[in-house]
């Protein structure tokens, strides 16, 4: 539905584009208006190619490692793609864009690209297959064998040999090595001491266009992460997270900040785990519009609950537009993340709703 998809809009919004549909209605009417002033505002071709072939030059540099190389890779053939869906051939862009790519990679790489391709008149196509050969180069080479992960049958962990011990935590070592999307460090985002201000990291990964929630080349809508905020449980990265801690006093009761915080009571003779809420103002979708039955007409209030598969109505608006069902039907009932259906045998019919167009 446009309202549906209205809600859904305003919500992927921010900075002008957010202002620019600030105080329409939520109406299939609305929700055209809306698009097309956005299209003619954002949608001009000349300005995305613009934007698209720009986008590769601030890219942050890969580093020699499996990845950065990858992210980087990943953010470069979006924009390509993006290009290419403008319209827009690698014949017509590919040299302005080789040696800004060839100027980001890593020196190693670069050697390594000469080498393969030797004299020959790099184009875009071949570098972007070198640069994922390179990327699969450096997966394999980075990859634990078992042989250095298992322990030998005949040794026992307390009388296991000293080197092997140190060749199997360098080995995990570099395997758990991340490189920061912040900085060119090698270590994980929330370890940075580069750029440790929030609202400059959140700049970086929206600069990026990276995941929030993950750091990854998806969007976060796109996202398959099911890890949240270590702070505060949000669903965006913890090295992002702008909340504030929450301050324990010793001689003070513990005041919540923020929801689902595990508190722990001790007292002289045994300790108690509960978790304390603050309750949030949390929006629904609903609409208020007229149901029709025959010559039978009431309001009711509507309801929206994204992925269901039926249309429910209650047994009070049943009765004051005297429906009569037209057959019966076994539906399988379940709440979102319910593992077992409850089945149900429940009257259907069929009636009419008014909207404004």
């Amino acid at each position: 539905m446009p309202i549906q998809k209205f809600n859904y809009l305003k919500a992927q919004l921010e900075g002008s584009a957010a202002h620019t549909v600030e105080g329409f209605a939520l109406t299939n009417r609305n929700y055209e208006t809306a698009v097309n002033l956005l299209r003619d505002r954002y949608g001009q071709t000349s300005k995305l190619i613009h934007a698209y072939m720009k986008a590769p030059m601030n890219l942050p540099a890969p580093t020699n490692d499996e990845f950065s190389l990858r992210f980087y890779g990943d953010k470069l053939e979006s924009y390509l793609r993006g290009l290419e869906s403008l319209g827009q051939t690698p014949e017509m862009y590919g040299s302005l864009l080789v040696p800004v790519v060839l100027d980001k990679l890593p020196i190693d790489i670069r050697k390594s690209i000469a080498r393969e391709h030797e004299r020959d008149n790099l184009i875009l196509e071949n570098l972007r297959k070198s640069i994922t050969r390179e990327i699969d180069i450096l997966e394999a080479g980075e990859g634990v064998t078992e042989s250095d992960r298992l322990h030998a049958t005949a040794f026992f962990m307390g009388t296991q040999s000293q080197s092997y011990k140190d060749k199997s935590t360098d080995t995990w070592k570099k395997v758990n090595t991340r490189i920061c999307i912040f900085c060119p460090g090698e270590h994980y985002p929330t370890q940075c001491t580069e750029v440790p201000d929030a609202n400059t990291r959140n700049q970086i990964v929206k600069q990026t266009q990276a995941c929030f929630n993950c750091l990854g080349a998806q969007r976060v809508t796109a996202c398959n992460s099911t890890k949240r905020c270590k702070k505060y449980n949000g669903m965006h990265y913890t090295s992002i997270c702008k909340g504030q801690e929450v301050i324990t006093d010793t001689t003070q009761e513990p005041k919540i900040q923020q929801s689902a915080i595990n508190e722990v009571e001790t007292t002289d003779e045994t300790s108690v785990m509960h978790s304390s809420q603050q309750r949030n103002d949390i929006l629904l979708k609903t609409v208020i519009a007229p149901d029709m039955y025959n010559d039978q007409r009431v309001e009711s209030n509507i309801f929206f609950v994204e992925g269901a598969q039926r249309s429910f109505i209650s047994q009070k608006i049943v009765d004051k537009l005297e429906i009569k069902p037209t057959e019966k039907a076994s539906i399988h009932l379940s709440a979102f993340g319910d593992l077992s259906q409850n089945v149900r045998n429940l009257d259907t019919a069929t009636i009419q709703q008014q909207t404004d167009t």
